[in-house]
């Protein structure tokens, strides 16, 4: 017996994406062992949830009625958030001065891209009752630095008010992050 199925289903990656940062961080907060790369991952799939979350709002299949203006033809994410906000009627318009932290994040994660091997020397001189027991934050490059678990933990929280502030701003309801998407399927036998 044949039949004809008919289905659309519609994925939300950011929200994948908002999920494994969560869920990342909740391991880093279990245990020391394993922490950094856990806050690594945390951080990483944090930045992807809001360059995911932007393409969503900018290409995604969802109506908002926005009128989107960009100078290239790929944007990149401080562009597409500037097009948004500023569509949105939202001050300010630089993802930097409206949500600091979360730029952060988007530096970070830039720096891990384009990321090159350093070598940081440090001299000075330290009494002998105060000699590290590891190397001192400064020895270490910006990215490394910034994995920390205070930073994981902030930075979930303001990707979430980011995303649920222009989500409900473009009239699309409150929580887009609760949903990982769904689907409708038909099937209708042959005669």
């Amino acid at each position: 017996m044949a039949g004809q199925y008919i289905s659309t289903q519609t994925t939300k990656t950011f929200s994948y994406l908002y999920s494994g940062a969560r869920r990342e961080l909740e391991a880093a907060e279990q245990t020391v062992q394993g922490q950094f790369y856990r806050v690594m991952n945390c951080l990483i799939l944090q930045a992807f949830t809001v360059e995911a979350y932007l393409n969503h709002l900018v290409e995604g299949p969802e109506e908002h009625g926005m009128e989107l203006v960009f100078k290239k033809t790929r944007p990149n994410v401080w562009e597409k958030y500037a097009a948004i906000a500023n569509a949105l009627q939202i001050k300010p318009i630089k993802l930097v001065e409206a949500y600091p932290h979360v730029a952060a994040i988007l530096e970070f994660r830039n720096n891990l891209a384009h990321g090159r091997t350093e070598s940081i020397s440090i001299n000075k001189i330290i009494d002998a009752h105060e000699a590290p027991l590891k190397a001192p934050d400064d020895q270490f490059p910006n990215w490394m630095n910034f994995c920390g678990i205070e930073n994981a933990r902030m930075g979930l929280s303001n990707v979430r008010e980011l995303i649920e502030r222009l989500h409900e701003k473009a009239g699309l309801g409150k929580y887009p992050l609760n949903s990982l998407g769904g689907g409708m399927s038909s099937f209708k036998l042959k005669p």
